[in-house]
């Protein structure tokens, strides 16, 4: 589309994410003011599971303003690292 190549378009989208102009959340960029940034998110997951109880995925990545696709991944982590519990497609703080 630009005329550049899959390297340099990354190397500026790097750049981009290091001066604070964009967020990295998982192969994606975004505006930093429009979605959680990743050292963020999982505090972001507990207050609200905490406030409303067990969450959807889909709940899930509204909260982070991310796509569903991407929040299936995060949550896998946060699962895998002993944080949350998953139990019929429904998420939930480990330590609750």
């Amino acid at each position: 589309l630009f005329g550049i190549s899959k390297t340099t378009a990354y190397q500026r989208l790097a750049a981009l994410t290091d001066r604070g102009r964009l967020t990295r959340v998982g192969a994606r960029y975004y505006l930093p003011t429009e979605v959680v940034p990743p050292e963020e998110q999982y505090q972001v997951i507990r207050e609200y599971l905490l406030a409303e109880g067990p969450a959807y995925r889909q709940d899930i990545a509204r909260l982070l303003h991310i796509a569903p696709k991407q929040c299936t991944v995060i949550l896998r982590h946060l699962v895998d690292e002993g944080k949350l519990r998953r139990e019929n497609y429904r998420y939930t703080l480990r330590e609750a």
